[in-house]
């Protein structure tokens, strides 16, 4: 058995990346960040992976019913869904509190 090179690790990495639901994605990142702040102001008492995670499997399920995913497509939902939770989480969440300490330094008091 060959041992694969870098650039067929690379391609298949982005051929996975390019074949998630990205409207899922994205609309998902947006509703989790809606219902954390929803949360906050009206001091809801869930912890924030919990409700995230409960939002992306309802949204999820819903979608895929209303409109009416087969299998394969199901499949990849729920890939995309596992996918959000770890970009949202390691990169978006990351780069939102970088910019707002960036903004919060800039500004005066």
């Amino acid at each position: 058995m060959e041992t694969p090179s870098i650039l067929d690790i690379g391609q298949f990495i982005a051929s996975y990346i390019l074949n998630l639901n990205w409207t899922y994605i994205l609309s998902f990142i947006l509703l989790a960040y809606l219902a954390i702040y929803f949360k906050r102001s009206e001091n809801l008492n869930i912890p924030s992976r919990y409700l995230v995670a409960l939002l992306g499997l309802l949204y999820g399920g819903g979608l895929a019913i209303f409109k009416s995913y087969n299998i394969e497509q199901i499949d990849t939902l729920l890939q995309s869904f596992l996918f959000a939770l770890g970009f949202h989480k390691l990169l978006i969440e990351k780069l939102v509190s970088f910019i707002q300490r960036k903004l919060t330094a800039g500004s005066p008091e």
